[in-house]
């Protein structure tokens, strides 16, 4: 009996530390997570902050230092961005030269803006040639005559500023044209994982999903390690009703670029459509706990308590949407449901009509109000939504119509 006590406290012992981990895991970049946060709302001295904490928590990767570059040059502190900038040389030297040019540039310190810009552009995974022609940084640098010789050189092959017109395309809402270009790369380079990668997001503006995530399989062959790719398979497969595979996915993106905090959105939004809803509250709620004002992420959360019948917590989160004047067709949606939930018919009436206001055509908010309608006793009203419906392309309503009207 001993043996299988110690057994038990061993077992318990391995999943107490297992626990652990997972918290220290996650406290690890909680401040980084706050530093990014602070970013996105521009409060740069705050981020700061946030990443020097980070690295006082043992984090020291090119990521933390790249951001933390980016939050002085916006504060205008280019020595201290010049001081991260020479200790990422030792992490990423390519990114590195990069950000020393923007930072010598902004200096109006030509000479060696322009060695590291060159020596930026002599790495073969440097960034597009139009980013780098954008960049406010350079703005000064441009208008003299070393950046006009720099830039006769032909430092980018065909292949790489047809990969950048392609993208530029699908920036520009012409995806069709983009996959015809990529079509083309793709008979001369059938083992491109940039042409692949792009293709695959033409094919998914197109809404041709499975081709999309054929196109995202291929570049993952080529480049296993690209979290950005598993990301973009998590939400193909997600688009097919591959839902398992849409989760495996987005963990693994997670599991190699920790660093990207939306991805844990995007795994909440992969559990909720896998129908797991309290999978989703955990990751939801992780992400909110950093971008506290992300209306759609909000909404997101919301709906996901809704479906654990966690009606208070639900309404909690709309009524803030409401407060802050975030309320958006589904939203009002969701909260005639929480309120027909509570069968406070009147309220619940009210938020479906202020849904069919802003959206007409949404055939969800006729289908719930006819259902109200009928538990109102009103069934001509009930019938009028349901025809509605119908027409809409909702094919289920004939029969409830057959059901519940002449």
């Amino acid at each position: 009996m001993n043996r299988y006590i110690k057994i038990s406290a061993l077992l318990m012992l391995v999943t107490l530390l297992s626990v652990a981990q997972n918290i220290s895991a996650q406290a690890k970049y909680d401040n980084y997570y706050h530093g990014l946060a602070q970013m996105e709302y521009s409060n740069y001295n705050e981020a700061v902050e946030y990443f020097t904490l980070a690295q006082h928590d043992g984090l020291a990767d090119a990521e933390l230092l790249l951001k933390r570059i980016e939050c002085y040059l916006s504060l205008g502190k280019i020595d201290l961005a010049i001081a991260d900038a020479k200790k990422l040389k030792q992490q990423n030297p390519v990114q590195a030269n990069y950000q020393l040019a923007k930072c010598y540039a902004l200096q109006k310190n030509d000479e060696k803006a322009l060695l590291y810009l060159e020596n930026h552009l002599k790495s073969s995974v440097k960034l597009a040639k139009s980013e780098i022609r954008r960049t406010a940084a350079f703005e000064y640098l441009k208008e003299q005559d070393d950046w006009q010789q720099l830039w006769k050189q032909d430092w980018y092959s065909s292949l790489d500023l047809d990969l950048e017109e392609a993208a530029y395309l699908l920036k520009q809402n012409k995806a069709e044209d983009a996959l015809q270009l990529l079509d083309g790369l793709l008979l001369n380079y059938d083992s491109n994982h940039k042409a692949y990668y792009i293709r695959a997001q033409a094919n998914f503006a197109l809404e041709d999903f499975h081709q999309a995530n054929d196109d995202v399989q291929n570049a993952l062959a080529e480049k296993p390690k690209q979290a950005n790719y598993y990301m973009f398979q998590a939400k193909t497969l997600s688009k097919i009703s591959k839902h398992e595979k849409a989760i495996a996915a987005a963990k693994k993106a997670l599991e190699l670029n920790p660093y990207i905090l939306s991805f844990q959105l995007t795994l909440g939004e992969n559990y909720y459509d896998a129908y797991k809803s309290e999978a989703a509250i955990v990751h939801l709620n992780k992400y909110l706990s950093y971008y506290s004002k992300d209306s759609d992420a909000r909404l997101l959360l919301a709906n996901c308590y809704f479906e654990a019948d966690k009606i208070n917590q639900a309404m909690e989160l709309v009524n803030l949407l409401a407060k802050d004047n975030e309320m958006t067709d589904q939203a009002y949606l969701l909260r005639g449901n929480l309120y027909y939930k509570k069968k406070d018919y009147n309220n619940a009436f009210g938020s479906y009509s202020m849904a069919l206001d802003l959206n007409p055509g949404d055939y969800k908010v006729y289908v719930n109000r006819a259902y109200l309608y009928l538990d109102m006793q009103e069934s001509e009203k009930a019938c009028r939504d349901l025809k509605k419906e119908y027409r809409l392309g909702y094919k289920p309503a004939y029969e409830l119509i057959k059901t519940n009207c002449n």
